[in-house]
């Protein structure tokens, strides 16, 4: 859901005391437009812990930064004054060193990838893999362990140059992918007018802001996970709870 938070938000809650739950719905649809054309980065699980993404129980609120290349990033870590954040990235500006420095900083509460037709990646020699160097190294007649194995961490060869391994972290904040261009040239429209730094000066209140629900849970690995649930008890580890965006 997109909206205009913070403060503009405080007033609209201080208003919904003195109207009935039918206006009250009426207001929300006034500064909330819900983004529906979205997949979501999921929490997964394997042999020795949790990886993938998952927002909090209510949800992660955050203001909106278009990030179109390197110079946007460091706009928000060296200036952003308006945290959390929930930056909007093109698809050469999502990549591990740069989700990292994000994750890092402390200021951002989710992350959203453009991912449509029309993206640009400006890089000719850019590629992107989610997979690892080795795919499934540790499993199967190629595994790391097995003599015959042509794909190894030393470097020797890599089936999958392009790998960064980020299928297999762990992501305490919600991820999702953005696939209708209408809804992303609207957030991208809602950047410009309300967020966008004015020679590289924050814009003041109110401010374009996103709100992602994807909360997810279960047991801490898959073996917990499976153990769980082929007992007689009342635990259902392996199911997720997901509330929609």
């Amino acid at each position: 859901m997109i909206g205009f938070a913070l403060k503009l938000e405080i007033i609209v809650l201080a208003l919904a005391l003195f109207v009935t739950m039918a206006c009250a719905r009426k207001t929300r649809d006034m500064i909330y437009t819900d983004v529906t054309g979205f997949s979501p980065c999921v929490r997964r699980f394997n042999a020795t812990h949790q990886i993938g993404c998952s927002s909090d129980f209510r949800g992660n609120t955050g203001v909106i930064h278009y990030m179109a290349n390197s110079s946007d990033v460091q706009w928000l870590l060296d200036v952003g004054p308006h945290q959390p954040y929930i930056p909007l990235l093109e698809p050469q500006v999502f990549v591990l060193h740069i989700v990292n420095k994000l994750m890092k900083s402390g200021k951002i509460s989710g992350i959203m990838v453009i991912n449509i037709n029309s993206s640009k990646v400006i890089d000719e020699d850019f590629f992107f893999s989610p997979d690892l160097k080795c795919p499934n190294d540790n499993f199967g007649f190629y595994g790391s362990e097995n003599s015959s194995s042509t794909c190894t961490h030393s470097g020797n060869v890599e089936w999958n140059p392009s790998g960064n391994g980020m299928n297999f972290l762990d992501f305490n904040i919600p991820i999702i992918s953005l696939f209708n261009e209408t809804e992303v040239d609207y957030l991208i429209q809602c950047y410009k007018d309300h967020n966008e730094p004015v020679d590289s000066h924050p814009r003041p209140y109110p401010l374009c802001a996103a709100e992602l629900h994807s909360f997810m849970f279960g047991a801490k690995d898959t073996p917990t996970c499976m153990r769980r649930t082929q007992q007689t008890t009342n635990l259902e580890a392996c199911k997720s709870v997901k509330i929609p965006v």
